[in-house]
């Protein structure tokens, strides 16, 4: 498949989504899939790096007042639109719902294209961001949520790290979240699996980095099916409608004739 991620902060610049972005697009490529990543540049202007099958396009950025060594895009949707154009995805995978994120949406909107979201934070801790009135914080709780209402009904599937995010999803946004973790080995944090009740496989099968990528290239799948092969075959024989008859129907057939019977076929209609 062609995976379009799109994402504000990634490696070099360091956070949980820019982490989990990476991880994903490195493992997706690494199976055979090719992935394009839009980021803000960790620097003033933007640059492209390609490595195999995966190339990321790191576009210009200006500095992340609220984050300390972070750089943010605000609205490059010119820029989003002419490298999707030219990758032509199957998927677009968003890694924040904010103004980034509105840009992917419009795009995919344009050229029909589905689009997915992992949620890497609630209104809650984006809201620890806002301005303050006389000292007090604005809680901008409810309008997060009503605003992430209806951008999760724009997407075709939303991804939480933790079933203690996707309650809160459906309990605030009344939308069904995949639970896919983030990759985390809890074989390093015996204390913590032991409370979430897993061990041993169980362990292996829901939070190893082979786990973290299996399970998005099957809901990528699930979303985003490819066609099937069509098989070439064309003839008059009666053999070959009846063949045509046989197939499914959206799949196109034809079937080259043997030499013999079109040289039958030639006799017949001289003669």
């Amino acid at each position: 498949m062609r995976i379009l991620q799109i994402c504000q902060s990634y490696p070099p610049m360091i956070s949980g989504a820019a982490l989990a972005a990476a991880r994903l697009a490195e493992g997706l490529a690494a199976e055979g899939h090719d992935v394009l990543v839009i980021a803000a540049s960790d620097r003033r202007e933007g640059y492209s790096t390609q490595n195999g099958r995966l190339r990321i396009e790191r576009l210009p950025s200006r500095p992340n007042p609220a984050r300390v060594n972070q750089r943010f895009l605000l609205w490059p949707q010119r820029a989003i639109n002419r490298l999707i154009r030219a990758f032509h995805p199957d998927i677009i995978h968003l890694h924040e719902p904010l103004l980034l994120g509105m840009c992917g949406i419009r795009a995919a909107r344009s050229l029909n294209i589905p689009v997915v979201l992992t949620l890497h934070s609630l209104p809650k801790s984006i809201a620890k961001y806002t301005p303050s009135f006389w000292g007090c914080p604005i809680q901008f709780d409810w309008l997060l949520w009503q605003y992430g209402r209806w951008f999760l009904s724009q997407c075709a599937a939303v991804i939480a790290p933790a079933k203690s995010v996707a309650d809160v999803v459906r309990r605030h946004a009344w939308r069904t979240a995949h639970i896919i973790p983030n990759g985390a080995d809890l074989q390093h944090y015996p204390e913590q699996a032991k409370r979430m009740g897993l061990a041993g496989r169980e362990i292996s099968q829901q939070f190893s980095h082979e786990a973290l990528i299996a399970r998005h290239a099957q809901l990528y799948q699930a979303i985003c099916p490819q066609p099937r092969a069509y098989v070439a075959r064309y003839g008059r024989s009666v053999s070959v409608q009846n063949e045509n008859a046989a197939e499914p129907a959206g799949t196109a057939v034809f079937r080259a004739m043997r030499e013999e019977q079109i040289g039958a076929t030639s006799r017949a209609e001289t003669g």
